[in-house]
């Protein structure tokens, strides 16, 4: 819940392309889309060459996710 409304107020914010609101995505990998923002998100994703499968989660998610320490 806290990934979709965090992403919900950045891609509203006035300097949408300094933050890359797509990044954040669920624990398991999921992006969250709606159908007036999926080919926007899918297009970032190729962009950085992160591979997001038909059902909207993230190929390879163990090996691109970044953990804060």
């Amino acid at each position: 819940m806290a990934a979709r409304s965090i992403t919900s107020i950045l891609s509203k914010a006035p300097n949408q392309g300094a933050i890359p609101y797509h990044r954040i995505v669920y624990a398991g990998g999921k992006i969250w889309m709606t159908d007036d923002c999926e080919d926007k998100r899918r297009k970032l994703f190729k962009r950085e060459g992160i591979e997001v499968n038909e059902k909207g989660k993230i190929k390879n998610f163990d090996g691109v996710v970044y953990y804060f320490d």
